[in-house]
């Protein structure tokens, strides 16, 4: 994934599966990675999730990372 305002950063986004039994819900979670740091987010839809869907869009989650990473960055 590339959105925008993640720099020089590399993310990667998919699907994961938890919970046990019947309680089974995939949702999507990102992770980036640049020289200095490392993060993931997994941005939670509890309607959707509790209909069997898998919550926001890989797309939304990313633009979420990329804005969370640029939040926690503190000048060197």
């Amino acid at each position: 994934m590339h959105p925008s305002g993640l720099g020089d950063a590399m993310m990667k986004c998919q699907n994961i599966r938890t919970g046990a039994n019947q309680y089974i819900i995939t949702t999507r979670i990102c992770v980036w990675a640049d020289h200095y740091t490392y993060g993931e987010v997994a941005v939670f839809d509890p309607g959707a999730l509790r209909n069997g869907g898998t919550g926001v869009s890989f797309g939304e989650n990313a633009d979420t990372a990329a804005r969370i990473r640029n939040d926690a960055r503190v000048p060197r």
